[in-house]
């Protein structure tokens, strides 16, 4: 599907302004009935494009079931890599409690 958001949005300004339009030649007397139900259409396969558009482009995220036939590896999907620093060692500077509150002050 080639249902862009910014082609969505697009023909929605448009169907909003001839919506616009139809109102008025119905407060003139027009029968726009016809033209109201293909405007509810076209807003209806508007949504219906736009979450197809949507559903394709998640499904390239989606993890393999588990215990499925394929490993996450072997899908494509690794864990992540990388080296998580050690805490720092709790120091026991003198000064107490108002020390210790400047401290995490400066931290901030």
């Amino acid at each position: 599907p080639t249902c862009t958001p910014v082609a969505v949005n697009t023909c929605m300004r448009m169907l909003q302004s001839a919506a616009s339009k139809a109102a008025d030649l119905a407060a003139d007397g027009h029968d726009m009935h016809h033209f109201e139900a293909a405007c509810h259409r076209m807003g209806q396969h508007l949504a219906v494009m736009s979450a197809a558009r949507a559903h394709a482009l998640a499904q390239e995220f989606e993890l393999p079931p588990p215990g499925g036939s394929l490993s996450a590896e072997q899908a494509g999907y690794r864990l992540p890599t990388g080296v998580i620093p050690r805490l720092p060692h709790p120091t026991s500077e003198g000064g107490g409690l108002p020390a210790a509150q400047s401290r995490a002050m400066e931290n901030l």
